[in-house]
C-alpha cells in the first residue's frame, strides 16, 4: 500500500467514525476538487456531515480534509504578517479546550476569566493591554510583572474568527521565562458572532439530562448556539444577557425557579414582564428551553440552545 492508498484508507475510517469539517471547509474543498458533478450543499448544519455521498466523492474529500488538517497543524504566524489590531481583537474569545474566556476591549485591554463575569466586569482586573506590532501584538503593563515588561506575541486572524497566537519573546525585566516549546494558543472569537463561533457545538462528553431545581445550578457562561449572545449566570443568581456586536451595555436581572418547575428571568429595568421558560433540563454541556405560554418577556427565541463554554 503506497502512501496515498494508505491516507486514502485511514481517511475513511476517520470518515466513518464521524469526520467532522466546517461548511467553510466544505466550499474551499469543494472549489480545489474539480467535480462535474457536485454533491448539493443543502442540509449542512453545524459541524457534521448528513446523509451519504458517493464514494469518489468521499476519497477526493478525504484526501482535502487531510490536508487540509496538516496545513492548520502547521500553520503558524507568518514573521511578516500585518499587525493585529484592537479592532480585530474587540470582543470575548474562547480558549480552545478550557473554560478559559479572553475579552479585549476597544482601548485594548485584556481581561482573563473562567467564571461567569466578564459581561458585568464584576471582580475582573485587566491581565494586560495589548497594542499592534508586526506579525502579531505585543501585551503588556501585566500587574503580575515589573513596569516595562511586555510579552511579544506572533498572531494571525481567520475571516471566520479564529485567532492562533504564541509568544514569541519579552523585554528585558520580565520575570516569568519562556515555555519551551513555545505553546502555540488557539482561540474562537463568541461575541461578536464569528462564522467559527457559529459552529459551536456542545461538547461531545455529557450528563443525563436533569431538571434545574435551583438556579445556580446554571452557573456559568453559556453561548446561544449560532448566535453571538452570551447568558452568564453567577452563585447568587443574578444573570446577564449581551451579544457585544448588538448592544453596548447587558441586560442584568435575577433567575428563579417556580414549584412547577418553570424557569424565570426578572430583568432589573422592567420586573413586571419576565421571561418564562417550561420546566427546563440541562446537561454539564447544553441547555434546552422552551418559552412558557403566555410569557411577557423572552431571551432570545421561543426554543433555544445555549451552549455551556465554562
Amino acid at each position: 500500500m503506497n502512501e496515498t492508498e494508505r491516507r486514502v484508507s485511514e481517511g475513511l475510517r476517520a470518515y466513518g467514525e464521524g469526520l467532522t469539517l466546517t461548511t467553510e471547509d466544505i466550499d474551499r474543498l469543494e472549489e480545489q476538487l474539480d467535480w462535474t458533478e457536485r454533491a448539493p450543499r443543502t442540509e449542512r448544519r453545524g459541524r457534521l456531515w448528513q446523509g451519504a455521498v458517493a464514494a469518489c466523492a468521499v476519497t477526493g474529500l478525504v484526501l482535502g480534509a487531510l490536508a487540509l488538517r496538516d496545513d492548520l497543524k502547521a500553520e503558524t504566524p507568518p514573521a511578516g504578517s500585518p499587525p493585529v489590531t484592537r479592532a480585530q481583537l474587540e470582543g470575548i474569545w474562547r480558549v480552545a479546550d478550557s473554560d478559559w474566556l479572553w475579552r479585549f476591549g476597544a482601548d485594548g485591554e485584556a481581561t482573563l476569566s473562567n467564571t461567569p463575569n466578564l459581561l458585568t466586569g464584576t471582580e475582573t482586573t485587566t491581565a494586560f493591554t495589548v497594542r499592534p506590532a508586526p506579525g502579531g501584538f505585543i501585551a503588556e503593563n501585566d500587574p503580575g510583572e515589573p513596569e516595562g515588561c511586555s510579552m511579544v506575541w506572533a498572531a494571525t486572524i481567520s475571516p471566520e474568527g479564529v485567532m492562533r497566537a504564541r509568544e514569541t519573546g519579552q523585554r528585558v525585566g520580565c520575570t516569568v521565562a519562556l515555555e519551551t516549546p513555545v505553546e502555540l494558543w488557539e482561540f474562537t472569537r463568541v461575541s461578536p458572532v464569528s462564522v467559527a463561533g457559529a459552529a459551536t457545538m456542545p461538547d461531545r462528553a455529557s450528563s443525563d439530562p436533569r431538571d434545574v431545581t435551583d438556579p445556580t445550578l446554571l452557573s456559568g457562561t453559556w453561548l446561544l448556539r449560532g448566535t453571538g449572545t452570551l447568558l452568564t449566570v453567577d452563585a447568587s443568581a443574578g444573570y446577564a444577557l449581551q451579544d457585544l456586536g448588538a448592544t453596548d451595555d447587558p441586560e442584568t436581572g435575577s433567575v428563579s425557579v417556580r414549584p412547577d418547575g418553570t424557569l424565570t428571568f426578572t430583568p432589573d429595568n422592567d420586573s413586571a414582564c419576565t421571561a418564562v421558560y417550561g420546566p427546563v433540563t440541562y446537561t454539564d454541556t447544553a441547555l434546552d428551553t422552551e418559552l412558557a405560554t403566555g410569557s411577557c418577556n423572552r431571551l432570545a427565541a421561543t426554543s433555544d440552545t445555549w451552549i455551556r463554554l465554562n
